[in-house]
């Protein structure tokens, strides 16, 4: 994966911060060595892992070094083959 910014549309400049390989994290940070300025930004993804590839959010700040936040996650993992993770539901 690896982004692309364009002032133009036309002409293309490769940002090398964006170039990501054999990425599993639920949350991806490309911080960019400057802040940049583009009227147009293109993800290209050169490979996935299943049938498509899922971008779920993109948000663009001015500052590269801005304070960046994520939620509370809890990744539940059950190898038990049961379609409910241990403890869950009553009993």
């Amino acid at each position: 994966m690896c982004g692309k910014g364009s002032e133009d549309g036309e002409t293309r400049e490769e940002i090398e911060e964006t170039d990501t390989r054999n990425e599993r994290r639920m949350f991806r940070v490309h911080r960019f060595k400057r802040a940049r300025r583009v009227q147009w930004f293109r993800l290209l993804i050169r490979g996935v892992e299943g049938t498509y590839p899922t971008l779920r959010e993109v948000e663009f700040f001015e500052n590269p070094k801005a304070e960046i936040t994520f939620p509370t996650l809890a990744l539940v993992v059950s190898t038990t083959g049961e379609r409910k993770a241990p403890g869950e539901g009553g009993g």
